[in-house]
């Protein structure tokens, strides 16, 4: 029987961090009778909390998961025996999900709140980090490449709580017991996935079930109630040398500031909003133009990639600016480009900013396959990760953290329908097409787009494709050639202005090279204005 043990960290003691900024120093009363309960009193009103400590049996011959408790875990606090006492986990596996020949794992894993008594330690926005081995680097943060540890369902990402960067033990630094098989060193990543738990969810619920959820709801603000039972489900895919490497860590982050009446009456309306976490609670990453690939044959990569970003953050919700709570929106891709690049601010509505990027011309894939896109977003006015307290973490503010996965495909040749002008697709301003062209079977494509009489235009045709043998051409309605442009450093581009005559204009991409596919995006930028006058003589 092979068996894994993984270190984990779990709630409680992240609800029992006091708050004092107004000198109104908070303490739970949970402690042991033989052992009086300390208080803790902060310089910030809002805290991220580490405490609790189990281990993780994983049995993966036969598909199983156990806790046991480590009483040796000594913590800031000295509260061992109120944790043992009073933690409440549980975790089952999910068989139907499990798939170990690619080292694929699925749990659910329960917290459950041990002071059913006590609503005023009720928590937000409560994480549990799945801490793992790294090698990613981008600047001075660490992520699981795509071919470690992932969290494959993960709610985001966050720099909580690793080994490397907080490494005082307690409830403010990651801590690690006796009987885990790694050690803190072995955990190199800096930045981890994490499953988000509240009340309003339940195992596989999606995140907009809390975004979408008014403040002021008794389920508001991703609460985690006093007394609470709650569950997500975990689908975690370890790598494979030659059975399933289960190395990783266990962190539970959670928020707390403390309420007013204490205790409170209603909640979350009694917790003041600095309960929350001061950065962005959730980021989602949408590619809305992808066309990379990279071609085994002629070692040559490339590709549009045009992402959506929409940033959730409570402060911001309440204030009616999201937008004005960040600091900074930039993407990365150590696979795919060598710098970041900033996100632009697009639009704001009730619930989430909305930032988008084009890396087009940035994004050099060096081979096919699985690739990362990180996206990282800064607070405008949250704390340092430091907290004021002195403890070892980072000196930078806090930020929120996504990922997305994204296939590089070597593409193959396939013949598609526009190989004749009788098949030309309408293209559609503003929205491009992508596509691709190669030889002998498809080596032209072909598209059409109307211009009105009594309309003036302007704007342009532009190819995007990484072949320098492709071709864009522009063709009247009897597809006689107007202009042509070969591609130049990935893209060709004909303006479209006055001397094109109304109709039914048309246009060819084709191409000479007989040794590659070439994948293109073709994006019709083009504004169509009606110059009849409204009164004509």
């Amino acid at each position: 029987m092979s068996r894994y043990f993984l270190s984990c960290l779990l709630i409680v003691g992240v609800l029992l961090i006091g708050s004092g900024c107004s000198g109104n120093t908070v303490a739970p009363d949970v402690s042991d009778p033989q052992e009086p309960g300390p208080v803790i009193q902060q310089e910030n009103e809002t805290g991220h909390g580490c405490l609790g400590f189990y281990l993780l049996e994983i049995d993966t011959e036969n598909q199983q998961i156990n806790p046991v408790k480590l009483r040796t875990g000594e913590m800031h606090l000295n509260l061992t025996s109120v944790l043992n006492s009073t933690m409440g986990l549980s975790v089952a596996g999910v068989p139907s999900e499990h798939d170990p020949p690619n080292g694929i794992f699925t749990f659910d894993i329960t917290l459950s709140h041990p002071f059913a008594t006590k609503p005023q330690f009720s928590g937000f926005d409560v994480k549990g980090i799945l801490i793992t081995p790294g090698s990613l680097v981008i600047g001075p943060n660490v992520l699981a490449d795509t071919d470690e540890t992932q969290l494959l369902n993960a709610d985001g990402y966050t720099r909580w709580w690793n080994p490397t960067e907080f490494t005082n033990p307690g409830i403010f630094g990651y801590t690690q017991g006796i009987y885990a098989n790694s050690s803190a060193s072995a955990l190199t990543a800096t930045v981890n996935p994490y499953k988000y738990f509240a009340d309003l969810l339940v195992a596989v619920s999606p995140m907009t079930s809390v975004l979408d959820e008014p403040l002021t709801s008794d389920f508001g603000r991703g609460i985690f109630k006093a007394g609470s039972d709650n569950t997500r489900r975990y689908t975690i895919r370890f790598p494979m040398s030659p059975g399933p490497q289960v190395t990783y860590g266990y962190a539970i982050d959670c928020s707390w500031s403390a309420p007013s009446p204490n205790p409170p009456i209603e909640l979350p309306d009694d917790f003041p909003i600095d309960a929350n976490q001061p950065e962005a609670v959730y980021v989602s990453i949408e590619p809305i133009v992808n066309t990379l690939h990279y071609d085994s044959e002629s070692s040559v990569g490339g590709g549009v990639l045009r992402l959506q970003i929409d940033v959730h953050d409570w402060q911001g919700q309440l204030a009616g600016n999201i937008h004005g709570e960040i600091s900074a929106v930039r993407v990365y891709s150590p696979d795919l480009m060598s710098v970041g690049v900033d996100g632009i601010f697009q639009a704001e509505g009730p619930t989430k900013a909305r930032y988008v990027a084009d890396l087009t011309g940035l994004v050099h894939p060096t081979q096919a396959g699985e690739v990362l896109v990180v996206v990282r977003v800064q607070s405008a006015a949250g704390p340092w990760y430091t907290q004021s307290l002195g403890y070892p973490a980072p000196e930078s503010n806090v930020s929120a953290w996504q990922t997305i996965m994204l296939d590089v495909p070597d593409p193959t040749c396939s013949v598609d329908t526009n190989t004749d002008w009788s098949d030309a697709v309408t293209l559609v301003p503003g929205t491009p097409v992508g596509d691709q062209v190669c030889l002998p079977d498809d080596g032209e494509d072909f598209f059409t787009f109307e211009y009105l009489p009594d309309f003036e235009v302007d704007g342009d045709v532009t190819l995007y494709c990484s072949d320098g043998l492709v071709t864009l051409g522009l063709y009247d309605s009897s597809h006689v050639l107007i202009t042509e442009k070969n591609v130049i450093n990935g893209s060709a581009s004909i303006a479209l202005d006055a001397n094109l005559l109304p109709g039914d204009s048309c246009i060819r991409v084709s191409t000479t090279n007989p040794d590659q596919v070439a994948p293109y995006l073709l994006d019709l930028d083009a504004q169509f204005t009606n110059v009849l006058p409204d009164n004509p003589i």
